[in-house]
């Protein structure tokens, strides 16, 4: 896929997907691809190929980056357990979320907080 893609799609995508999260953190459960391209009304392996086109990383990617943002700012701005914190941002556990944190930011999500609330 060597074209263009028009920027109107790129919002589509882009608030499509802030949505999902949305609804991912107000229900306080996972966010997945796969959930994802169901409530797009396409299947995973479509969104698997067109996703990277349109946005520049893959659906996990952009998932992912959208759901530590969160994270990032409930840490920074509440006293909220770090499980609540891992449910509202849509990681699932706090395994998943530690895991996800700690790779990503170098550090794990208690230190984050005390690093930059102080």
């Amino acid at each position: 896929m060597n074209r263009q893609i028009p920027h109107a799609d790129r919002q589509r995508f882009e608030r499509a997907l802030e949505r999902y999260l949305h609804h991912c953190f107000t229900r306080r459960s996972a966010a997945r691809v796969s959930e994802f391209a169901d409530s797009l009304g396409v299947s995973r392996s479509y969104l698997a190929r067109i996703f990277p086109a349109v946005l520049g990383q893959t659906v996990r990617e952009a998932l992912r980056t959208r759901q530590l943002a969160e994270a990032e700012r409930l840490l920074l701005t509440t006293r909220r357990s770090t499980l609540d914190i891992a449910l509202a941002a849509g990681f699932g556990t706090q395994m998943t979320f530690y895991r996800g944190f700690s790779a990503s930011r170098g550090m794990k999500p208690d230190e984050f907080r005390e690093k930059w609330t102080k």
